[in-house]
């Protein structure tokens, strides 16, 4: 017997039905590119940080006052004071005398004696000057040589000495001797009476 025509045949899939599997791939791939985004790790230059940190806490260290007050400095009032208390007696050629500084009981006193005071004729073939000082009270006398001149060539020859504590004036004076076959000599003590110079205590 023959089979009637109206037997149903399976249904043809339609494009659109064979289009419409393939999306759920599309959306898995979807999930997992944003899966994926999520699960990506934290910026790891984050950890960096600390590093930057460290190197500023660094800096007090480089600033440490290595230059602190030099110790030199302690040395300046001490010179300061040395000089305060020198002074120095310059008896020129031109027959006046120079005093530099201030003369102080326990300080320090320079006598210079200008080799063109000579007083002898002689003293063209050579001559020496000798000073001295005497400090009051006490009439302790200091000498020494001022001067020296061989064959025409004089030299002067500054002395310094010390001022005692308990003086209160000092008196100077000087001897020329000529070095002559016939030695002379001469005195240069402002006529006598020395020359006269009051020191502070």
């Amino acid at each position: 017997m023959a089979k009637s025509a109206n037997t149903k045949k399976p249904a043809a899939k339609s494009g659109a039905d064979q289009k419409s599997k393939p999306a759920p791939a599309k959306k898995a791939a979807a999930k997992k590119t944003e899966t994926a985004a999520v699960a990506a790790p934290a910026p790891a230059p984050v950890a960096a940080a600390p590093k930057a940190v460290a190197a500023v806490a660094v800096a007090p260290r480089a600033a440490a006052p290595k230059t602190a007050a030099p110790a030199p400095v302690a040395a300046a009032p001490k010179s300061a004071a040395s000089a305060a208390k020198s002074a120095k007696l310059l008896f020129n050629e031109r027959w006046r005398i120079d005093l530099t500084g201030e003369l102080i009981a326990g300080g320090q006193l320079t006598i210079e004696y200008r080799p063109e005071r000579a007083l002898l004729p002689e003293a063209k073939k050579g001559f020496s000057v000798q000073a001295f000082a005497k400090f009051v009270p006490g009439n302790n006398v200091v000498e020494g040589q001022a001067v020296d001149s061989q064959q025409g060539k004089a030299k002067a020859m500054p002395m310094t000495v010390a001022i005692p504590a308990d003086a209160r004036q000092v008196q100077v004076w000087f001897r020329h001797v000529a070095k002559a076959d016939h030695p002379a000599e001469a005195w240069d003590s402002n006529f006598g009476h020395n020359y006269r110079f009051e020191i502070r205590a």
